[in-house]
């Protein structure tokens, strides 16, 4: 627009200039009219970023080399990482359990193995009965004369107290033994296996604390004629014998009922399904792992070329080590450093025309002003502005790095009076032009508007037609 501007100042200058014979004027005539600025600046990339890994590690792959083209979000390159992928695999799949719910074939294996809890349960009060019944009415068996009656030692025995609480409990748990008997043979799963085996837990005391009391006389015993000192030691071994397998049975008894209490918790949880307090804690479990694994990957942010690649397979890398830089690709953007003198007058949104030194002036680039830093950029003492402005379009033939004129237009006005700048006097506040009437020079004040590149615009004072004095008297 400007280089039209002078084009049509000079046409008026040959057409109507020349007037009075020494007296140089032009014709003040309607034109549309842009305010334009001439800056320089640089063509960048739109985005241009350096990449590193999060953590530290062993490089496993490398997927992209300098000068290739890669899309938003690809694996560039990435570090060792199988644990944290099976991590990050393990936290989905409990997510995925958590917001499906409990499938039906889930509870049927729970509830086998609350079936199967029961079972075995049922088998270790047995177990404890027979190992109970071995103890007292085998293993014993010698030891007593009428052990099911009036139960008194074979042998002789130097513990008083030994002897009358052996003798005392082997008629007890003789009770003990028959009452459990009974208990046992009507046992199923489907009983009350808490009662069951709360009674085999008391009944197996009982047993133990006789055992006890029976090992205590027999470590006091003397041999005589009806019991010999290696009669009394098979004695002490087969009472040690049984406490052992009441011991084995107690546990035993703890575990099966451990095992069913569990099986039984986890059928309950299959059966409720998940809360939302569990599928928030899955969530956060996998954005966990998630964010673990994504500190051993490096992803293009955008889409765009590599220009470094420093990664290599096997090599050892640091975190926060850039290895990897890559600038987008399609529209570029200018960077302009433009004085505070002239940035006043530039807004965001302003167009252009953008020369490249490497194409010349015959090839003009449209270009729009997209972003103006606030702050200052002091520049060779100067301050200046950061002003951005993007290519309207994509072409091949831009490249980062280039030198770039541009002249973006400020404002535009329709219809309006435009005149040089070297035509105006200044005298204070007042502005004049000289107007050839006739054969006089008249002074005519102006109300001056916008300005570009040595034009400026009258709002008021001049009208269309007149003759403007080229060059005023000082």
């Amino acid at each position: 627009m400007i280089v039209a501007a002078f084009a049509l100042v000079a046409l008026l200058y040959f057409l109507f200039g020349g007037g009075n014979g020494h007296v140089e004027t032009i014709t003040a005539a309607r034109s549309d009219f842009a305010a334009e600025v001439s800056v320089a600046g640089t063509v960048v990339a739109a985005q241009e970023v350096d990449l590193g890994f999060s953590q530290s590690g062993r490089i496993t792959s490398v997927n992209a080399q300098v000068g290739e083209r890669v899309s938003q979000d690809d694996v560039l390159a990435n570090i060792e990482n199988g644990d944290l992928r099976a991590a990050l695999s393990r936290a989905q799949a409990e997510l995925f359990n958590a917001q499906t719910g409990t499938r039906a074939e889930e509870i049927i294996i729970a509830e086998a193995e609350v079936e199967n809890a029961q079972i075995a349960l049922v088998d270790a009060i047995n177990n404890a009965y027979r190992n109970a019944d071995d103890a007292v009415r085998t293993k014993t068996a010698l030891l007593f004369n009428n052990p099911r009656t009036n139960p008194t030692l074979t042998f002789i025995t130097e513990s008083s107290n030994g002897k009358s609480a052996a003798e005392k409990v082997r008629k007890e748990i003789e009770d003990v033994l028959s009452i459990w008997k009974k208990e046992v043979d009507t046992l199923t799963p489907a009983s009350d296996l808490s009662q069951a085996s709360a009674h085999a837990r008391t009944n197996l005391s009982e047993v133990s604390e006789f055992l006890s009391a029976v090992s205590t006389a027999l470590n006091s015993a003397q041999p005589d004629a009806y019991s010999t000192q290696t009669e009394i030691d098979a004695y002490t071994a087969d009472v040690a014998t049984a406490r052992a397998s009441i011991n084995t049975a107690q546990s035993s008894l703890t575990t099966a009922v451990a095992v069913l209490d569990q099986s039984k918790k986890n059928l309950a949880l299959k059966q409720a399904g998940s809360t939302l307090s569990d599928i928030i804690v899955a969530e956060a479990n996998v954005n966990a792992a998630a964010a673990d694994l994504a500190k051993t990957i490096v992803t293009a942010p955008f889409d765009g070329i590599i220009t470094k690649m420093d990664a290599k397979a096997g090599k050892i890398v640091t975190a926060g080590t850039p290895e990897i830089s890559m600038i987008s690709e399609g529209v570029f953007q200018i960077e302009s450093y433009i004085p505070e003198v002239t940035i006043a007058q530039i807004q965001v949104g302003n167009s252009g025309t953008v020369y490249l030194d490497a194409y010349g002036s015959d090839v003009p680039f449209g270009a729009s002003v997209i972003a103006i830093d606030p702050a200052e950029t002091v520049r060779d003492g100067v301050s200046t502005y950061k002003t951005t402005l993007q290519f309207n379009e994509s072409d091949p033939r831009i490249r980062s790095g280039m030198t770039a004129n541009l002249t973006l237009t400020t404002q535009e006005k329709q219809n309006t009076i435009v005149v040089p700048q070297g035509v105006l006097i200044h005298r204070g506040e007042q502005t004049f032009v000289e107007v050839l009437v006739g054969e006089e020079i008249v002074e005519h004040e102006v109300t001056t508007g916008l300005t570009s590149l040595g034009q400026i615009e009258i709002i008021s004072g001049l009208t269309e037609g007149e003759q403007v004095v080229l060059t005023p008297t000082p």
